[in-house]
């Protein structure tokens, strides 16, 4: 009972720390900012769907790795989770990033929603850091402290909520952006801290700097071959030529140990389907 109350709470705290933006702002600045803002969290947001995947097959493992005593394993899926995480998180960031004008022009969108294209960058940017520091919610939400999950949690709300209403009094929906950022850059930064002290468990390893180079380089790429391409068709180009880019130069460059079986399997499965 008291180990689900603390899991309950934690996500109840949580829920709360994400939910205070919309009602600071549309307080401070009015209903129309909030739905610019909202637009564009749900723009960031897409980012995280993979995560939730990941979450659910993480939890046994490290449930069973715990009971085991088994830190390789729970080394290893800390740092995998964090890899595969910010490998596709950053994917999925960029590909909304470099088309985020050309939609708002092609679908003729209100001009404010241009103030939030920085809001998309500076939420997507506070979600690729949680999804690049990995599943270590999990790590410690089964370990026998799971407790400060709860306090971290804490931690969140009390940064998130003075936070959110100083800045959106000064600044609008980006001062919401700005806190939002800085709230779970400093609640993820106290988990990494803590898994360090207590169990010597780090999530990056050098491929962590070689996923933040490639994807600055795609970008880079795309976004300077592809500038002067307006409407649908530079949408689309741009768009193909990017997933060409960043998944191929991300296999050849084997920047995930995790790529490989994906490649192998669906090769074979396209060959079953020629014979087919």
């Amino acid at each position: 009972l008291t180990l689900m109350s603390f899991v309950y709470g934690g996500n109840l705290v949580t829920i709360g720390a994400q939910s205070v933006d919309f009602l600071t702002i549309a307080s401070y600045r009015g209903l129309t900012s909030g739905a610019v803002f909202d637009f564009s969290s749900y723009l960031a947001n897409v980012i995280q769907v993979p995560q939730r995947s990941l979450i659910s097959i993480s939890i046994p493992v490290l449930s069973r790795a715990w009971k085991d005593k088994d830190m390789e394993t729970i080394d290893r899926v800390y740092k995998r989770s964090s890899l595969n995480l910010l490998l596709v998180s950053i994917f999925i960031f960029t590909f909304i990033w470099i088309n985020y004008d050309n939609a708002v022009a092609a679908l003729g969108l209100d001009a404010i929603y241009e103030e939030g294209k920085w809001v998309v960058f500076l939420l997507a940017l506070k979600n690729i850091i949680d999804m690049g520091t990995g599943v270590n919610a999990q790590i410690i939400g089964t370990s026998t402290h799971w407790r400060f999950d709860f306090f971290s949690g804490i931690i969140l709300l009390l940064l998130a909520v003075p936070l959110n209403i100083i800045l959106v009094r000064e600044y609008g929906i980006i001062g919401s952006a700005i806190s939002n950022f800085t709230a779970y850059f400093i609640y993820n930064t106290i988990r990494i801290v803590f898994l360090k002290r207590k169990f010597n468990l780090l999530p990056f390893t050098q491929r962590t700097v070689w996923v933040i180079l490639h994807g600055a380089a795609c970008f880079a790429i795309i976004h300077f071959a592809f500038q002067n391409m307006n409407g649908f068709s530079g949408i689309f180009l741009r768009s193909f030529a990017f997933i060409a880019l960043y998944a191929s130069t991300a296999i050849w460059l084997q920047l995930s140990p995790d790529i490989n079986p994906v490649v192998d399997t669906l090769k074979k499965r396209l060959r079953l389907g020629n014979k087919g």
